[in-house]
């Protein structure tokens, strides 16, 4: 294990998550760096890297169902926009549906859209680390 950061210190470990390939999306670089980050430390916290298909009910429930197995403190989501030129932080996601099915061919199961903001330790953390800021992560399964 070798020292990505300082000062973050917890209880449990950071869970990463990088969805994988989806429609002309192949090598999702999200999944790649969820693995490259997994067993690194920040600090003195445990990072934890995974994939999860581009589903919105498997990512959701495998996404629970780890955090709740690793007794993750945080849990940070990584998506690609293929528009986009720099990294960004979401700092907010909301329930929405592009009207773009999944791989499972499904459409989001909610669409009220429900807002669930970043936590500051999050915002801190990206933009500590080069990202930018975005204040909308728009209607696919990684929002």
């Amino acid at each position: 294990d070798r020292d990505i950061g300082g000062g973050m210190t917890g209880v449990g470990p950071i869970l990463v998550i990088g969805f994988t390939d989806f429609g002309e999306v192949v090598d999702n670089p999200a999944a790649c760096l969820a693995r490259a980050v997994d067993a690194e430390k920040v600090g003195r916290t445990r990072v934890v890297g995974r994939t999860m298909p581009v589903s919105y009910v498997r990512s959701t429930a495998l996404t629970c169902e780890i955090a709740a197995e690793i007794g993750a403190r945080e849990v940070i989501g990584i998506g690609v926009a293929r528009r986009r030129e720099v990294t960004l932080v979401e700092r907010q996601g909301r329930w929405a549906c592009s009207g773009i099915p999944d791989v499972d061919g499904s459409l989001s199961p909610r669409t009220d859209g429900e807002i669930v903001a970043a936590s500051d330790r999050s915002v801190l953390l990206a933009t500590g680390i080069g990202c930018g800021l975005s204040e909308d992560a728009g209607a696919y399964v990684c929002n």
